[in-house]
């Protein structure tokens, strides 16, 4: 027993430095006041870093033992064709290869693993057929499946990467769980109720993907068998031997899929290409998430990129329109409901706008041309554009988001600002306010017959509405003396002319 216990004690060790080993020196943890550890870096590499420290092996005190700067020490980083990065270095007085990534891929490079007895032992296909089972139970429960393996690459130095990965040794398999924020099936949920369609593209495997899609409410059973798809077969089924999109069969795919597993960065430009390509329904409006270097292309070709603030590379935000500043997802929902926000305000403000200057300009023109003058002289005209700019402005810059904005759909991306029904609220709101309008300035106070009369103490029309003036020129309306026109100009007689400029007082005559 206690020989058993020596060896699971050396395996654990053998697991915990190659695990440490083969991570980035970025990704570090670290303790706050209270003693709570806090990941820097890659999340899936922290876990591995904590994983090592359970085992009673500090992960600092390996990366000391093993440095960035020691001699002999080649990286493989990771790549999203090989799925999969390794490191070798010098151990033992030999090289070792260390190498981890994605189970079911690494896994089917090894051809020996490391048995409960500490025993390297060749993997026949019992034993292949275990591991697996372990993959998939792993990807069932919707956890993210890691394989650590090694081999002995003295004097392999100068090979190639793809030759050294080869003939592996199983040291261990990991399962990683990525828990969902509590608030992220809300999120989803939201996005869903706006009309946001959303498809989760990872490079986790099918059955991984799957189960997580399930938990955050991507994918339901009322989905069709097609929804989920690996990324080679999505490559093979939409896309022609050299690499264009086939846009009739991209057609037929697009509508049902919401997971696409295994996936490269390419086939994250490829979906986004295409769904904006494509003539089905409405013209779609593509926004994407990323944080990796790989995911630039996609994040510039997007209609809207999102990058993340903290994980995100520096390229993947520069690419990008919305840096996500708390990588959460929520985050998104919010920017959507300041977007509608900011669209709605904006389409009010024209509205307001335009439903005045309709009625000014109309007014101030049908007023010239039947009386002298504008009913609106520019003071007052420079009063109505003072007032209604600063209603509109407040309206546009006071009225904050809610969550009422995202219940109803998205608007088309081709839809003109100005709609039907702004524009018919436009004329109706115009058409009324002229009316009344027109019958203060026609129909109220004294009016004089016109130039058929000689509007003479009794020559005159008196309505019912007092002797308040209308805001028509003197010549059509005058109240100084109750019942009495302005008389007809007559030259020797000053009372009915501006005895300082000779003007008379009634122009028309």
């Amino acid at each position: 027993m206690k020989e058993m216990a020596t060896k699971m004690s050396a395996i654990k060790e053998r697991f915990a430095k190659a695990a440490v080993i083969n991570t980035l020196f970025k990704t570090i943890l670290k303790k706050d006041s209270a003693g709570k550890l806090t990941y820097c870096g890659n999340d899936t590499e922290c876990a591995l870093l904590i994983m090592a420290g359970e085992m009673g092996h500090s992960y600092e005190t390996i990366r000391e033992e093993f440095p960035s700067g020691q001699e002999g020490r080649k990286g493989f980083t990771f790549s999203s064709d090989r799925k999969r990065m390794s490191t070798m270095v010098k151990m033992d007085g030999k090289e070792m290869l260390f190498c981890k990534g994605a189970a079911e891929i690494v896994s089917g490079l090894c051809t020996q693993y490391y048995d409960a007895k500490g025993n390297i032992v060749s993997i026949d296909a019992t034993v292949r057929k275990e591991i697996e089972a372990t993959i998939s139970d792993f990807a069932d429960e919707g956890l993210r499946t890691l394989c650590i393996a090694e081999r002995v690459a003295t004097g392999m130095a100068d090979k190639d990467v793809l030759e050294l990965e080869k003939d592996l040794t199983l040291v261990g398999l990991v399962g990683i769980e990525d828990p969902l924020r509590a608030e992220v099936p809300g999120a989803i949920q939201d996005c869903q109720a706006a009309g946001i369609c959303v498809r989760m593209v990872t490079g986790d495997n099918i059955q991984t993907a799957r189960a997580i899609a399930v938990k955050c409410g991507i994918l339901t059973s009322a989905d069709a068998k097609d929804a989920v798809m690996d990324g080679k077969t999505f490559r093979e089924r939409v896309t022609d031997a050299s690499g264009e999109i086939i846009q009739s069969e991209f057609d037929k795919v697009w509508p049902n899929l919401r997971v696409l597993a295994r996936s490269t960065p390419l086939d994250k430009l490829v979906l986004v290409t295409g769904i904006q390509k494509s003539d089905i329904g409405i013209k779609q409006t593509v926004a994407v998430t990323g944080d990796g270097t790989n995911d630039a292309p996609a994040l510039k070709q997007a209609d809207v990129g999102f990058a993340m603030g903290i994980q995100g590379t520096d390229v993947a935000k520069n690419a990008s329109d919305v840096i996500i500043m708390d990588d959460n997802f929520v985050s998104i929902v919010a920017a959507v409901k300041w977007g509608r926000c900011v669209y709605d305000n904006i389409c009010k403000f024209l509205q307001f706008q335009l439903t005045v200057n309709i009625t000014a300009c109309s007014l101030a023109c049908v007023g010239a041309a039947i009386l002298t003058e504008s009913p609106l002289n520019a003071i007052q005209m420079l009063w109505v554009n003072l007032i209604m700019d600063s209603f509109a402005s407040l309206a546009l810059a006071t009225e904050d988001p809610t969550g009422e904005l995202l219940k109803r759909k998205p608007y088309p991306r081709d839809q003109a600002v100005l709609s039907q029904t702004m524009v018919r609220n436009m004329i109706l709101h115009s058409s009324w306010q002229l009316i009344v309008l027109s019958f203060i300035i026609f129909g109220m106070g004294d009016v004089c017959r016109g130039n058929a009369q000689t509007c003479e103490g009794q020559e005159t029309f008196v309505d019912n509405f007092g002797k308040l003036r209308s805001g028509r020129p003197t010549a059509y309306d005058w109240n100084g003396v109750p019942g009495v026109c302005i008389p007809v100009y007559n030259a020797s007689d000053p009372s009915t002319y501006d005895a300082a400029t000779g003007k008379p007082l009634r122009p028309d005559t």
